[in-house]
């Protein structure tokens, strides 16, 4: 993975695009475009008959778009270009797939649109050429285009809907502001069949560069996709915050990696390491979210910048704070920094000036990632050692479910255990389905332990591909699970 990250910087920089018609639109004015995209939605079907994280992930038996997928594409689940797909180095970066998919025209007859760059090697060009073959076939035995249209009614009402309730001209116009620049186009393409998750690639043209970010629902309600507000104003703020920062950080790269030494004090958090493997991308990470926390706030969203600012720094991004401080200065300095490029070099003395105690902590955890139980919110007086065990069988479930220990898990859990709101065996099947297909957990937190009729109820939150999901869990005397609430599914 490590070494794919520096492919995809390589391809994502130097790959020039040519004669796509959208990218020739004259507009006179910029703005967000929100579509439905017939590549983005062919890799993602096929990937969602793959192993890989982040695909796959919709467990709601009620989805029907979903159940539409399965039912038309199962028959080629294990079609050549699904397994070249599952081992294809390059998708271990999981924002690839997105980002090779639009430097090609529409399926079923896709063509590589580009010249590769003279870095890349034989072999690189040879299997994604590859890929794309695979994936014309895929395309063809699997009818998908005959799908694509008859799924066009649902597509159309996902994006009149999105475009009705959201203020994204509004959202675009503050990024715009706040970074001084505006590029030719915005592009949003949502896909229905990936959840909670999103990326942003992105094209380098001769026109100039073109933002866009993919994303799936965040929830879904009654059977029906939701892109919540809240969801796609971040990603909005987030993902072109990125078409913004990152080819700064790359101009000044010289610059950052002076200061590679800071990444060791990043490497003990568990959201950081095992998806931001090298200095250089921490450091826009840290720039991009810090970004964030004003861009909410000039939407009026006072309270959710706080939160969202929150949630950052409990993934381990320690530094927004300093970076937000050297970012109000520029907000309120536009007279003399009018482009977020001008005052870049500025922004960059944060790591000059950060203070010689600032990562030095009290206290360290060495094993546990669970918060300490003397900062718990304890009621009804549960003894100390009771609150220990308690700890130590939750921190048992997340390692069993991080090693696929079935049996271990099982062992937790009374014999007429509730998982979801549903009971003995199918609650069962529930915790093996999440065991096998969705990824690691990251992190967790606990925040409260209760007394509750007789039983322990434990609240907290946990960490699993980057976002964030509450749980409840409730064990019985014997501390036992008896109750389970972290996976949404639902029974038909």
């Amino acid at each position: 993975m490590r070494v794919v990250k520096k492919v995809i910087i390589i391809m994502a920089i130097s790959f020039l695009f040519q004669q796509n018609p959208i990218l020739h639109a004259q507009r006179t004015e910029a703005r967000l475009d929100i579509t439905v995209d017939p590549r983005i939605e062919l890799i993602n079907i096929v990937m969602t008959f793959t192993k890989m994280p982040f695909f796959g992930k919709i467990t709601d038996l009620d989805y029907k778009y979903y159940n539409d997928v399965i039912e038309h594409f199962a028959p080629y689940k294990n079609h050549e270009a699904v397994q070249w797909c599952e081992d294809f180095p390059y998708f271990l970066d999981i924002s690839f797939p997105a980002q090779m998919m639009l430097y090609l025209s529409d399926p079923p007859e896709m063509k590589i649109k580009y010249d590769p760059p003279p870095q890349a090697t034989k072999q690189m060009i040879d299997d994604i050429s590859k890929t794309v073959d695979l994936l014309n076939r895929f395309a063809v035995e699997s009818q998908f285009m005959d799908f694509w249209e008859q799924q066009q009614p649902f597509y159309n009402r996902l994006i009149n809907d999105i475009k009705n309730r959201l203020p994204y001209e509004q959202y675009l116009k503050i990024v715009k502001d706040f970074f001084g620049k505006s590029f030719t186009n915005y592009i949003c393409v949502i896909s229905p069949i990936l959840f909670g998750a999103a990326f942003g690639p992105h094209l380098e043209t001769k026109e100039g560069n073109i933002p866009y970010f993919v994303t799936g629902p965040n929830k879904i309600e009654q059977g029906k996709p939701i892109f919540t507000e809240r969801w796609l104003r971040l990603l909005i703020f987030h993902e072109f915050g990125h078409s913004y920062v990152n080819p700064l950080c790359e101009k000044n790269r010289d610059v950052i990696e002076k200061h590679n030494s800071l990444f060791q004090h990043f490497l003990d958090n568990p959201i950081i390491k095992e998806n931001y493997e090298e200095w250089f991308i921490v450091c826009h990470e840290h720039i991009v979210r810090a970004c964030e926390y004003l861009l909410l706030k000039k939407a009026g969203l006072a309270s959710e910048s706080e939160e969202n600012l929150q949630k950052n720094l409990n993934q381990g991004f320690a530094l927004i704070p300093l970076f937000t401080k050297k970012l109000e200065y520029y907000d309120s300095h536009k007279d003399e920094f009018p482009t977020f490029e001008s005052y870049f070099p500025e922004l960059l003395k944060t790591f000059d000036e950060i203070p010689s105690t600032f990562f030095e902590t009290p206290t360290k955890k060495e094993s546990t990632n669970v918060t300490s139980i003397d900062t718990l919110e304890v009621q009804a007086n549960i003894d100390d050692p009771q609150k220990e065990r308690v700890n130590s069988q939750v921190d048992a479930f997340f390692k069993h479910y991080n090693n696929k220990d079935i049996g271990e898990i099982k062992a937790l859990l009374s014999p007429n255990v509730s998982v979801s709101g549903n009971k003995g065996e199918m609650a069962v099947i529930i915790i093996e389905s999440a065991v096998k297909q969705l990824p690691k957990i990251s992190n967790y937190e606990i925040s409260k332990i209760l007394k509750k009729d007789g039983n322990i109820q434990v609240i907290g939150k946990y960490f699993m591909g980057g976002n964030e999901s509450d749980y409840t869990f409730i064990l019985n005397s014997e501390e036992k699970f008896i109750e389970i609430n972290m996976f949404e599914v639902k029974r038909k």
